[in-house]
């Protein structure tokens, strides 16, 4: 890579986006997409959003899909809501329905909410949203394929059975409540609660999913118990 564009990563890096504009400017001429994109990309930090656009537009393309989702966040901000989703359109091409992350599919269906429905933008994004469906209905609860297909009490997955696997079993099964309803909130609620919640793949058997299931192990699960006993206790002896 070039000086200006090694130095200019470095001040990105160190949020130092002044020098990183000159950076990225003294090797501009290069014609890098990458370092046209990212003096866009000081500059959008910057708040300069006319700026930004200029090079966000020079760089968009195959090589840099980013580009597009960038320059439909700056149309968003200027109020321009049907550029904000031809851009955003055309990232989705580029990158593939499949490969949307829950964020993305949120900004999505933000900006289809905001399209005019007589508009043929609109139409092309009900296309969108249907193979969105179609993807997600897809999604098996595989998250990690290799604790969902135990054999021979093997979880760890060395071939043989040994104390170390107890350890592993005990925390795949303390996770997997937490974990379930997680997977639930990210593929089976409406794609806005999960970026509302700021959800992600992250969470698997994380601190969000350990509080979850020991919630349900401690409170959840005793509450029912009882109200089991409680039911059989008042049928065996009814007042």
């Amino acid at each position: 890579m070039h000086a200006g564009y090694t130095e200019g990563k470095a001040a990105l890096k160190d949020k130092q986006y002044e020098l990183a504009i000159k950076e990225f400017t003294s090797s501009v001429n290069t014609g890098d997409k990458l370092n046209l994109f990212y003096l866009g990309f000081a500059n959008h930090k910057l708040g300069k959003l006319k700026e930004a656009w200029k090079w966000y537009k020079k760089s968009a393309g195959k090589d840099v899909p980013i580009a597009f989702y960038n320059l439909s966040i700056i149309a968003d901000e200027f109020g321009n809501s049907e550029d904000a989703a031809i851009l955003f359109l055309s990232y989705i091409d580029l990158i593939g329905v499949d490969k949307l992350s829950i964020k993305e599919q949120g900004i999505f269906y933000d900006r289809m909410v905001n399209t005019n429905r007589d508009s043929k933008y609109y139409q092309e994004m009900q296309l969108v949203d249907q193979e969105i469906v179609r993807n997600f209905s897809s999604i098996s609860d595989d998250r990690d394929g290799r604790k969902w297909n135990i054999s021979g009490g093997d979880f760890n997955f060395d071939g043989k059975f040994s104390i170390t696997d107890l350890w592993v079993g005990f925390t795949w099964i303390f996770f997997y409540l937490g974990d379930w309803i997680h997977f639930h909130m990210l593929y089976t609620f409406p794609f806005g609660f999960s970026q509302f919640l700021e959800l992600d793949v992250t969470f698997y058997s994380g601190w969000l999913s350990g509080i979850t299931s020991l919630y349900i192990y401690l409170i959840v699960f005793p509450s029912i118990i009882v109200e089991v006993i409680n039911v059989r206790s008042f049928y065996k002896n009814p007042k």
